[in-house]
């Protein structure tokens, strides 16, 4: 059943008994769940396996142009990712079919080794800096090597996306995959019921846990074994 984020936060506090089945909670209280909410479903997205999919973003790089900014707002305009999974090349977005061909994803350590940073021609690999490009900005930089000498290449990004992020309060509905409602609702009641002083009930506390693992289950891919060429021994 779709919900607002305030139906949820209503469902939780009468859960931990902080008001009965017909009170009305406070907009203060519902306040206090949403802000643990929202919190709550942002940090799910430090965990692989609570990732709900991976997002495919394509972007225009331009020419001579050594980075890119990701995050929101930022040149790949989406969620500042915690990881990318698969980074490929567009060599030519304006050709008939455009043909899109997997690159290198550098570590910090095989960054290190590259050399010159400032080669050009046909993009092979790319470094994420999740540096922080400003206190306010929310941005990290993709490093591009070589640096793209057209301007016809586009970069394609393979990132995870946690669920979905609750963008409002009482505006939105919004409907998940099966199980994931329920591990919302009690996992929002471990992390509220302090705030209103009231005890968890080991049964919600047990069924948070063992639905956030099935929901962890479910999200399991197989992945592909690869070897770094540049490793010894390999």
């Amino acid at each position: 059943m779709a919900q607002t984020a305030d139906e949820i936060g209503t469902s939780v506090l009468r859960d931990l008994n902080v008001i009965g089945a017909t009170e009305t909670a406070t907009a203060a209280q519902l306040s206090r769940c949403y802000e643990a909410l929202t919190d709550m479903v942002d940090s799910w997205g430090l965990d692989r396996l609570l990732k709900a999919a991976v997002k495919r973003t394509q972007t225009t790089l331009a020419s001579a142009v050594a980075s890119v900014t990701i995050g929101t707002g930022g040149g790949i305009n989406i969620v500042r990712p915690v990881s990318i999974e698969y980074a490929r090349v567009v060599p030519d977005i304006a050709a008939t079919k455009p043909q899109e061909w997997p690159i290198h994803i550098f570590t910090d350590q095989t960054w290190a080794d590259v050399t010159p940073k400032t080669r050009t021609g046909r993009l092979q690999g790319i470094h994420y800096d999740k540096t922080q490009t400003g206190a306010a900005t929310g941005l990290s930089t993709i490093e591009l090597w070589p640096i793209p000498d057209t301007a016809i290449t586009a970069l394609v990004l393979y990132t995870p996306t946690a669920q979905i992020p609750f963008a409002d309060q009482n505006g939105t509905s919004y409907t998940f995959m099966p199980g994931v409602m329920e591990a919302i609702k009690a996992n929002l009641a471990c992390r509220v019921h302090w705030k209103f002083a009231a005890p968890l009930p080991q049964d919600i506390k047990t069924l948070a846990g063992r639905l956030l693992n099935e929901i962890g289950t479910t999200n399991v891919q197989p992945r592909v074994l690869k070897f770094d060429g540049s490793m010894p021994g390999t």
